[in-house]
């Protein structure tokens, strides 16, 4: 089984400029992510998709292949990393490369640990029945008794369950945003949300979404504290 890891980093971020390579500790942000599947050992091919070439030469320094640019129609706002992951896997396969299985991995996985990539990678292995595996946490509370704001004014999204005990409610998760594995020999899925899809469930403080100053503050934090942790 050939896999392959793509790790889309375009250059256009706007709340953060050059998101993908802060700095993060003394080190550029994507290389986190970089050295994460390097350590997995589980990956034939580690590539950085990206439209800029700061990115590209900090991305080719810490191990990852960057085979060219991306073209400008899969650098805007709008571009999905599913688009980005489908066409480096095209490109490879137009050099006669083809692998079995792919993983979009995030710039922005940095509190990510190895362990949780070979997970994913070994659920696709077990089971020929799944096309995904998905790195999940879970919510903080209960959305069940979660509303929302109407003029500041409060709506629940569930009133039916407002005297419903929290520890009564099933448990929900959202995806993690640090990687998503997949099946290539199937179609791809719409909703991936579904039975075809394994779960790897990523510990609470091992999960930030950066997409604000704030949101990077917030993971220096648990970063600090990861570190912390493992040094004692």
């Amino acid at each position: 089984m050939r896999s392959i890891c793509v790790i889309p980093a375009r250059g256009g971020s706007k709340r953060i400029p050059h998101k993908n390579i802060v700095d993060f500790f003394g080190k550029p942000l994507i290389s986190y992510a970089i050295q994460t599947a390097k350590k997995a050992e589980i990956f034939d091919e580690i590539i950085v998709s990206t439209d800029d070439e700061d990115i590209a030469n900090i991305s080719i320094k810490y191990g990852a292949n960057v085979p060219n640019l991306r073209p400008k129609e899969l650098s805007d706002d709008f571009t999905s990393s599913d688009e980005v992951e489908d066409f480096v896997v095209k490109e490879f396969i137009k050099q006669g490369q083809h692998f079995d299985i792919s993983c979009q991995l995030y710039a922005t996985a940095v509190l990510l640990k190895p362990q949780f990539l070979k997970l994913g990678y070994k659920a696709l292995l077990n089971d020929k029945n799944l096309q995904y595996s998905l790195g999940v946490c879970e919510f903080p509370s209960t959305i069940f008794r979660s509303f929302e704001l109407i003029d500041d004014k409060c709506k629940m999204f569930y009133p039916n369950h407002y005297l419903t005990r929290s520890q009564d409610l099933p448990k929900a998760y959202f995806d993690a945003g640090q990687f998503c594995f997949r099946r290539l020999n199937i179609p791809r899925k719409i909703n991936v949300f579904d039975k075809c899809t394994k779960a790897i469930i990523l510990p609470r403080e091992l999960v930030c979404d950066i997409d604000t100053m704030q949101d990077l503050e917030f993971a220096k934090k648990l970063y600090a504290i990861s570190i912390k942790d493992k040094n004692d």
